[in-house]
């Protein structure tokens, strides 16, 4: 080999070298990362809009809350979901898209997406992002960038921001060590369970006597108001039952250990039999729906408390 075509090796390799540095310099590395980039430590609220409705719940400190479309206890079990799976979800650090004439392509459009935003302890803003469902697959961007991602679980279906999945799926839920007393109003009797220490007391005004531990009807009532499902929820058509629940066929008021008094009306619905519109602490916002099973745990006679 002559020494021209030496020259002409080295130089071939040294280019071969160059390419190939410049190649892998150039290249990302696809690589796993957190599509939310936040700590969920930090997140106190976070808030959804979709189709032009707003939904949101807040932390205030250890409870959260439904704060819009209005105030009312949550359904924890969309927290959980929050914070174990959607707020975790990964994605690829190499985007699918990084043009805007294809949001519509993952319904990150105005039409499709969804507004996700997280707020702080102090309710700053920390993170925003559109959420787009492709059947089974979910997309995610950054409000102010243009890379869209593909995301690692389906969090949009997750998370499915409508009210009547976010809301207490309960009209109460006291445990039976915040119990003080449960009073029952109805036509044919008027009656209290007392809790102390080690016993539960049932007065009427007629007798009085202790209550076992392991009475099924106590163990029935201390349950439904543990957790008492409503079966349909009424938002502001307090005018439709005004004047049923004028009327009410049982009155439940149950006094916590901490002093506070929760109060709940049952009246038939118009035109049924079998369900009640249950009125909490005299609120004409929302109102609750239950059934005729419910209304029987509590309408019982002293003798049932006596087994």
């Amino acid at each position: 080999m002559n020494k021209h075509n030496k020259i002409l090796i080295v130089i071939l390799v040294a280019l071969a070298a160059l390419f190939l540095v410049i190649k892998l310099t150039k290249d990302p590395k696809e690589k796993r990362v957190k599509f939310f980039k936040v700590s969920p430590e930090s997140v106190y609220g976070v808030e959804f809009i979709f189709k032009g409705d707003t939904l949101k719940v807040v932390k205030d400190d250890h409870t959260w809350t439904l704060e819009k479309p209005f105030i009312s206890e949550v359904n924890y079990n969309k927290i959980e979901t929050l914070f174990e799976e959607a707020l975790p979800v990964e994605t690829s650090s190499i985007p699918v898209s990084v043009s805007t004439e294809s949001l519509e392509q993952y319904s990150l459009d105005e039409k499709g997406r969804v507004s996700m935003t997280l707020f702080s302890r102090d309710k700053k803003e920390i993170f925003k992002a559109y959420l787009g469902r492709v059947g089974g697959v979910s997309y995610g961007k950054e409000v102010d960038d243009n890379n869209v991602y593909l995301l690692s679980k389906n969090i949009v279906n997750l998370l499915q921001p409508e009210l009547f999945l976010w809301r207490s799926l309960n009209i109460i839920s006291i445990p039976k060590q915040e119990i003080h007393s449960i009073s029952v109003d109805y036509s044919l009797n008027s009656y209290t369970l007392t809790s102390s220490d080690t016993l539960w007391t049932y007065t009427d005004s007629e007798t009085s006597f202790e209550v076992r531990d392991l009475n099924p009807a106590l163990i029935k009532i201390i349950q439904a108001i543990g957790e008492m499902p409503a079966t349909l929820n009424y938002d502001y058509e307090f005018e439709i039952h005004e004047e049923t629940l004028a009327k009410p066929q049982l009155v439940l008021t149950i006094e916590k250990k901490d002093k506070k008094v929760v109060t709940l009306k049952f009246a038939i619905e118009v035109g049924e039999e079998d369900f009640f519109v249950v009125q909490k602490d005299d609120d004409t916002d929302h109102l609750y729906s239950s059934d005729k099973d419910m209304v029987n745990l509590f309408t019982v006679s002293s003798e049932r408390f006596k087994q």
